[in-house]
């Protein structure tokens, strides 16, 4: 039993190294909007069927289009790139060697152990577990409580952090690590953390005004598989008897205008819904959470990654939601801070307008559902070769400058909606 153990733990190990061999990176540029629109409609009809994986593709002319294409559909798509005259390079042959290059920074840096949570690495979500659980016993204005499990088991976790008993003030919901292969996003949501409780700080100075509740992980599982096999992974990973894939988009998963626009019914595609609102361990914390502190909660933030984005609803539809205008007040304010102080630009505006449809996202939900008055997904800055890979050494900058954005964006909440 445990040689037939060992054996497929080699066999895993040797496959999670090769995932990506062959696999090549193209850049589309796109030049006009008739070509936005074919590039759409091609990621509609191609990306489930030949697997393919666009990294990147938004809604502006003079954006760059990238796609990562498997061996077997690397001729199909050429062709097709070709017969519509499109602006295309390969970028990268094979993309493994950019991950294989990433996996040995981890690999070089997890060896210096530390008590504390340092910003020049990333994380396992073990790592931050434990983390996490050393908080409450350090401060009597921190709470850490688990709030449900993961498919694999994992604990799923919060952390409040108030000056007050944690119920009557106004509060700030913040999350990362929804999709799993969008690592700076868990490293924001704990240099949050980090920040709340030094004292120092200038952002622990806005605990005078609202309470904050954060779940570094939404996704512990997909998070920890990045690690371990599939560097690009980005739902969750359940499991159904009827499928032949695995896992879920979260961020497709909530229970507002569930299975409408920008979502797949495909088990096998990165935006697969699910089967039912809700379906996910990890969604149903979420919500849970969200349900218990949403009459006292004034701002729904969350980390992904990558592209300089504040955006807010509505995604599942290009109209504007009902206070457009003070949901881009606060996203203005995030990025003129981070621009005046840093020079970076972030792109402000509603999802659909500004990125593409999706429906079932936590934005939605929690502007559309649970009346949070404001509601934001920051997209963090990307990095490295591919975008995800933003490299370690460039961590503790990106959270230094993403937090000028956030301290901005929760004082403007803050003035709009006083206790």
């Amino acid at each position: 039993m445990l040689k037939a153990f060992i054996l497929v733990t080699i066999i895993a190990l040797c496959v999670s190294k090769k995932v990506y061999d062959g696999y090549k990176v193209y850049d589309i540029k796109v030049k006009n909007q008739n070509e936005l629109k074919l590039l759409e409609n091609f990621e509609t009809n191609e990306v489930e069927k030949r697997e393919l994986d666009f990294l990147s593709l938004h809604n502006n002319v003079n954006d760059v289009a990238r796609v990562v294409v498997k061996p077997s559909e690397q001729k199909f798509v050429e062709n097709f790139f070709k017969q519509n005259k499109l602006d295309y390079k390969v970028s990268s042959n094979n993309i493994q060697h950019a991950i294989d290059k990433e996996y040995e920074e981890y690999r070089i840096l997890s060896q210096s152990k530390s008590d504390e949570v340092t910003f020049d690495r990333y994380y396992r979500y073990e790592e931050i577990e434990k983390f996490l659980d050393k908080l409450e016993g350090s401060n009597s204005n921190v709470k850490v409580e688990n709030i449900g499990k993961s498919f694999e088991g994992r604990n799923l976790k919060t952390v409040t952090i108030t000056k007050g008993d944690g119920k009557s003030r106004n509060s700030v919901f913040i999350d990362g690590g929804i999709h799993a292969r969008e690592w700076i996003a868990p490293a924001m949501s704990l240099y949050l953390i980090d920040q709340l409780m030094d004292s120092r700080s200038n952002f622990s100075k806005l605990l005078d005004q609202m309470d904050f509740v954060i779940q570094p992980v939404v996704n512990p599982d997909g998070y920890d598989y990045t690690f371990r096999f599939f560097r690009l992974w980005r739902k969750t990973r359940s499991y159904q008897r009827l499928l032949s894939c695995r896992g879920v988009d979260a961020n497709r998963n909530y229970d507002f205008e569930w299975s409408s626009a920008g979502a797949s019914d495909n088990g096998c595609a990165d935006t697969y819904h699910g089967a039912k609102p809700f379906s996910e361990n990890e969604t149903l914390a979420s919500r849970d959470v969200i349900e218990k502190i949403k009459d006292k909660c004034k701002f729904f933030l969350t980390f992904h990654s990558y592209g300089n984005y504040l955006i807010y609803p509505n995604g599942y539809t290009k109209d504007l939601p009902e206070n457009w205008e003070d949901q881009d007040e606060v996203a203005k304010a995030g990025a003129d801070a981070i621009e005046q102080a840093t020079g970076t630009k972030y792109t402000y505006g509603s999802v659909s307008n500004t990125l593409y449809i999706a429906s079932g996202s936590s934005t939605d939900y929690a502007y559309g559902s649970a009346k949070i008055p404001i509601a934001i997904c920051m997209e963090l800055p990307g990095g490295g070769f591919f975008g995800f890979d933003l490299p370690a050494s460039e961590i503790e900058k990106t959270v230094k400058e993403s937090i000028i954005g956030v301290q901005a964006m929760v004082e403007t909440v803050a003035r709009k909606y006083p206790n």
